[in-house]
């Protein structure tokens, strides 16, 4: 029983990381709204700025998140079995 219950976090937590990787690729405004207005964010836009910032998410940690939440989900569903 908490195999099931963890293989589902698991697939959900990945299926919602995967949401906001591809939404921030795919809607430059919420990509940009989100490096102006996301506290974890605060570091990167002050040290860098704004524009710098951005290219850097982009770049490094949206690709990041989507191979997270991909290995998220193989892991769920490897648990489920």
């Amino acid at each position: 029983m908490e195999n099931a219950v963890t293989s589902l976090i698991l697939i959900l937590i990945g299926i919602i990381n995967l949401y906001f990787a591809i939404r921030f690729i795919i809607n430059p405004e919420y990509g940009q709204d989100y490096i102006k207005n996301s506290p974890k964010a605060f570091i990167w836009r002050k040290l860098l700025g704004e524009e710098k910032a951005y290219s850097i998410t982009r770049k490094i940690f949206v690709p990041i998140g989507i191979i997270l939440g991909a290995v998220l989900i193989l892991i769920g569903l490897y648990l489920s079995l």
